[in-house]
């Protein structure tokens, strides 16, 4: 009989996040590191709650916030980014290649670097190897891909299947995960309604126009490898301020009424 190592090899492992209320109804948050290191130190980290911040809070703080040491300047995109990581992608990684689920995004994915690399693949109207959790959630639904430059109908679900062989070959992928993404794409929805902590569930219900802005601060911004016309300099200087104030209400302190105000604010100049 194959050893439990040799059954394993290549599987990507995660930690298990355990919140729970003690008998005095005090919340506590268990972190397992699921590793086969059982006496390692960090293995399983217990974070109590307090009147300040919450078990949950403090794990998120502690876990996710150890790359911001001193004396590092960073600004308020990089923070809210950090502050979110890990909470709404499941990603296999190998490399540079990644093959994963994106809950705000509301997709399954290749990474683009490795998709150029890939022929034969499904490609959505974007040109991406991405299927939308929506459809996925209905595997048998016919959709429209484009495969080596050709249009064609097929179901979702064959299209998934397509994606998970051409990965297989680089990363090791479970035999059920294909079942198991769908189960995912169809609790997608719930998810997003009882599981998630703000603001995420702000940031997906407005993620299109919060998308959009992105693209145009990235499209209108200074850059040293090209000319800022006089145009984008003065469209920039009038959406910079109330972009880092966006981010402030989003990332930092979270404030649904005035980010909406300043979404609106900022729709309004593109």
């Amino acid at each position: 009989m194959l050893g439990l190592r040799h059954a394993v090899h290549g599987i990507d492992h995660t930690d298990v996040v355990i919140p729970f209320k003690t008998e005095d109804g005090d919340e506590n948050v268990l972190k397992f590191a699921c590793s086969f290191s059982g006496n390692a130190k960090g293995e399983i980290e217990h974070y109590k709650g307090s009147k300040r911040k919450s078990s949950l809070d403090q794990f998120f703080a502690m876990k996710y916030s150890r790359d911001f040491l001193p004396d590092r300047v960073l600004d308020d995109a990089t923070i809210t980014k950090g502050a979110l990581k890990g909470r709404f992608k499941g990603v296999i990684r190998k490399g540079d290649k990644m093959l994963g689920v994106d809950f705000l995004r509301g997709n399954f994915y290749i990474n683009n670097s490795w998709a150029k690399t890939l022929k034969g693949l499904p490609l959505n109207q974007d040109g991406r190897v991405s299927i939308d959790l929506k459809d996925l959630a209905k595997p048998g639904e016919i959709g429209t891909y484009t495969v080596d430059g050709v249009e064609t109908s097929m179901p979702h679900g064959e299209a998934l299947e397509m994606i998970l062989s051409a990965a297989s070959k680089e990363m090791t992928i479970p035999k059920d995960m294909a079942v198991n993404l769908v189960l995912t794409a169809q609790m997608a929805p719930r998810m997003g309604k009882e599981l998630y902590f703000e603001p995420l569930p702000f940031i997906q219900e407005h993620y299109s126009d919060l998308q959009l802005i992105g693209k145009v601060m990235n499209s209108i911004k200074p850059d040293i490898d090209k000319e800022q016309s006089a145009e984008d300099k003065a469209k920039f200087e009038k959406m910079h301020p109330l972009f880092t104030e966006l981010e402030t209400h989003i990332g930092v302190e979270f404030n649904p009424e005035e980010a909406l105000n300043v979404i609106e604010q900022l729709k309004a100049l593109i």
